[in-house]
């Protein structure tokens, strides 16, 4: 992410607010407020995140001392008041108790007694009420550096935001809140890497190991800190005890000697070496189920960054692409053999989902023998001794956009399109729908000829998303009905294809309701398949469930402490000393394929625009046959860069740093 944004001084914090982007301040604090709040909004700058709150069903009220920041943010907030906390009376504007939520997005970092401010607005909160801020992260590891070499410069906007008046460390946030009445019952995290910053450093002028020093620190990466806090009489025993140890963690300065780390709502050790398998019943042709497995292996690796991870499928797919693609190991047909290679070979086994098999059911999937120690039977009886299994009931879907978030998703698209895999068109509805729907398909093809009609502009892309429904049976009854041309995408097309359209469609209309989650997930307008014949294409942006992305990260939590307990003393291994060349192979990987990525795509643009300017009368057939094939060879390039052996190598080097730079969580 970039530096910060706030609001103070008005149009330098202008922001757009990604509401699936977890690693986002203003996301983070919209999301916490939660749909139909009323929310005050102090400092609300441009009206960034009161838009983003808005979106989700809020009434927002702002108050913004400047003059034309607050004019830019009017269209935005129900009610304005230009003006400071100090000079207004708003417990007599408002009316005690009138408020739901309080926000201070990057705002107290800019006042002289934050405390007071705390104080002043406590009364307008509503029983059950929160406030809600999100402060900077003076501790932050590239300050650390930059007072190594005796600089603490401040900087336009960011960690040292030249109008900040305070600093915050967790310990120091914790200790403000209390003061106010206040107790933190959420936590959350933003995260930059050491060099990635406005805060100008020289990784050729480290150590190597002064900063594996420096990331010892699991709050050496976390760039802001984002709480959600209510009043200290209406939290529960719990709630308390949580806020204590994380206000303890903060005090302690997350000291190398004490690995434990909070992630979430839980905590786990930094250390712990666990041998983890990852099991569920999802046939890997299905896009839903193809992402539980994917969002489980990036969480678990987030909590346990020095796992070994391995995920197994219930059956070899019969894709020559299937969409996991993260090492699935089939378990079947030889399900029982499986089973106690397992037994030997893991300390813990993840079960997704809440599916029940009995042994017919299982001998069936599996086609074999089914003994009581079969892997199938775990979902009903739990794996045999001595591995630890633990279940996951909570839905992992909300949590798909750190798979594939917005703008990585819109690249894509961009990318599908010049490779001509997806038509050039502004807007694109997506339609998905299974067997037991296939009766309809000529009244949707009705429905979206009629579309199209309208509108020449709109693609129409036909997904079949899951197989298991019988997807295919509907793509082939549409096809024989429907008029105007249509794009077919499927699992041989690829995960992230498949989600990056979900993700940048202008509509998503399906007959799965776990393929509306992922696009409600990313903000995508969705509704089932009768809604499209009854009233035509959904409208209103999507912002998934916060709550529901809350449950799936409690539950995480508490999963990756039970597996972390599973590792043997004698297997725990210091993790650190890893980061820092991680660190640097991975920032050079990154700098390089996206140069090339860059040039390649400005190289297709330039190409297409000069052979669409230029008529075949004024340059010769040889030469447009070569500019032919240079856009061809420059679209294989793009495609092909992925697939090369440095990617494939680098990749497990990737996705391992990937964990560990997420080891402080969120």
């Amino acid at each position: 992410m970039t530096a910060p944004v706030g609001p103070a001084d008005g149009l330098r914090y202008d922001t757009e607010v990604d509401l699936t982007n977890d690693n986002m301040s203003q996301a983070l604090v919209a999301n916490l407020v939660g749909r139909g709040a009323r929310v005050l909004d102090v400092g609300c700058a441009t009206g960034a995140t009161a838009r983003a709150m808005a979106g989700l069903g809020c009434t927002v009220i702002g108050v913004e001392p400047d003059p034309e920041a607050a004019e830019l943010a009017r269209e935005s907030v129900a009610r304005m008041f230009v003006d400071t906390l100090e000079h207004l009376d708003l417990v007599a504007e408002l009316g005690a108790g009138s408020q739901d939520a309080v926000v201070f997005g990057d705002v107290l970092e800019h006042l002289v007694d934050p405390v007071g401010a705390l104080l002043t607005v406590e009364p307008l909160l509503a029983p059950g009420g929160a406030v809600v801020a999100s402060v900077p992260h003076v501790a932050h590891g590239a300050v650390r550096l930059a007072l190594l070499q005796g600089r603490f410069d401040y900087t336009p906007t960011g960690l040292l935001d030249e109008t900040h008046l305070r600093f915050f460390t967790q310990g120091r946030l914790h200790e403000v809140l209390g003061a106010a009445g206040l107790v933190a019952v959420e936590l959350r995290r933003t995260r930059l890497g050491l060099f990635e910053t406005e805060i100008v450093l020289d990784e050729g002028d480290f150590e190597p190991a002064l900063l594996q020093d420096v990331l010892a620190d699991p709050e050496a990466l976390t760039y802001q800190f984002v709480v959600r806090a209510i009043r200290t009489t209406e939290a529960s025993d719990e709630q308390r005890v949580r806020a204590r140890r994380w206000a303890e963690a903060g005090e302690r300065g997350a000291a190398p000697s004490d690995r434990a780390r909070p992630v979430g709502t839980g905590t786990v050790t930094l250390d712990a070496a666990p041998r983890v398998g990852i099991w569920g019943l999802f046939d890997l042709e299905d896009v839903p189920a193809a992402v539980r497995a994917r969002v489980a292996e990036l969480e678990l690796g987030r909590r346990l960054p020095a796992a070994h991870l391995r995920v197994a499928a219930p059956r070899p797919s019969t894709d020559a692409a299937p969409l996991g693609d993260v090492g699935l190991e089939p378990l079947g047909p030889r399900g029982a053999l499986g089973a106690q290679r397992w037994r030997s070979e893991l300390d813990g086994v993840l079960v997704l989902g809440g599916a029940d098999l009995d042994a017919p059911a299982a001998a069936a999937l599996y086609a074999d023998r089914v003994s009581e120690d079969h892997p199938a039977l775990w979902l009903r009886h739990g794996a045999p001794e001595p591995v630890t299994t633990v279940r996951l009931e909570a839905d992992l879907l909300p949590l798909v956009t750190r798979l594939l978030p917005a703008e990585h998703a819109r690249r894509r698209v961009e990318l599908l399109r010049l490779t001509g895999e997806l038509p050039p068109g502004e807007r694109m509805v997506v339609v998905q729908a299974g067997a037991d729907e296939a009766g309809a398909a000529a009244a949707v093809a009705a429905a979206l000829d009629a579309l199209v009609a309208d509108d020449p502009d709109l693609v129409v892309v036909v997904l079949e998303a899951e197989k298991s429904r019988g997807d295919s049976e509907f793509l082939r009854a549409l096809a024989t009905t429907v008029a105007h041309p249509t794009t077919v995408l499927t699992p041989t097309h690829g995960l992230e294809t498949l989600l990056a359209v979900l993700a940048t469609a202008d509509a998503v209309v399906a007959g799965s309701e776990d393929v509306r989650t992922l696009a409600d997930a990313h903000g995508t307008p969705t509704a089932p398949l009768a809604h499209l014949l009854e009233h035509g294409l959904p409208t209103g942006r999507g912002a998934g469930s916060s709550a529901a992305r809350r449950r799936a990260d409690a539950e995480l939590d508490r999963v990756s402490a039970e597996l972390a307990a599973s590792c043997p003393p004698e297997r725990r291994v210091d993790v650190a000393p890893r980061v820092v060349a991680l660190e640097r192979a991975t920032t050079a990987v990154r700098r390089r394929t996206s140069d090339q990525l860059a040039a390649a795509l400005a190289a297709v643009v330039a190409a297409r625009e000069t052979a669409n300017a230029t008529t075949a009368d004024a340059v010769d057939a040889v030469e447009l046959a070569a500019r032919d094939r240079e856009i061809t060879r420059l679209q294989e390039h793009i495609v092909a860069m992925n697939s090369t052996r440095t990617m494939r190598v680098l990749r497990p080097a990737h996705v391992a740093f990937s964990r560990l730079r997420a080891r402080t969580g969120r």
